[in-house]
């Protein structure tokens, strides 16, 4: 999200707000054009997202050891007509949950019927933050997919797992494995 407002709190979290923006848009353009649309989005223009998303916002965490990391979602109660087990499946191939992040996370997001929750919070240990379906951190909506965790940081980068999620993510929503 593009804001005065997100850029502030990158600031008072010691983040580089600007470098993170340019390190996303040169991740997604480097995929070729053939590649995913990335688009920085202005705060006064979610309104609308959660319907292309399939989750809205519930609330913010930025407290660790809440959202530390990400874990794989079971599927039970999910109504959807998305062979679930086999996204989640792709999604979380070749990785040893959970997925932990050098920056705690914390957006908390409420999917939408019909979407597929893939990921949730933990903490370091594995154990889950909230009972879902409050506790998304990765949702699929047909075609779309929402990730709370900013996994094409830098820090997220640097660790293995972290890689092998985003790259399972991208490789998924590009069609290559299906």
């Amino acid at each position: 999200m593009q804001s005065q407002d997100v850029e502030a709190w990158y600031e008072d979290m010691g983040w580089y707000y600007e470098d993170d923006l340019d390190m996303i848009m040169a991740m997604a353009a480097g995929i070729g054009p053939d590649g995913p649309e990335c688009v920085l989005v202005p705060a006064d223009k979610l309104d609308g997202l959660a319907d292309l998303f399939g989750a809205e916002l519930a609330g913010w965490t930025g407290v660790s050891p809440m959202h530390d990391a990400v874990i794989p979602a079971g599927v039970d109660g999910v109504g959807t007509d998305v062979d679930a087990d086999a996204v989640v499946g792709a999604i979380w191939a070749g990785t040893e949950g959970p997925v932990r992040l050098r920056v705690p996370e914390g957006m908390v997001t409420e999917p939408w019927p019909g979407a597929v929750v893939l990921g949730q919070w933990s903490d370091r240990s594995g154990s889950p933050s909230r009972a879902l379906p409050l506790n998304a951190a990765i949702v699929l909506n047909g075609t779309v997919m929402y990730v709370g965790a900013d996994l094409l940081s830098w820090d997220a980068l640097q660790e293995e797992p972290a890689r092998a999620l985003a790259a399972n993510i991208v490789r998924f929503m590009l069609g290559v494995d299906r």
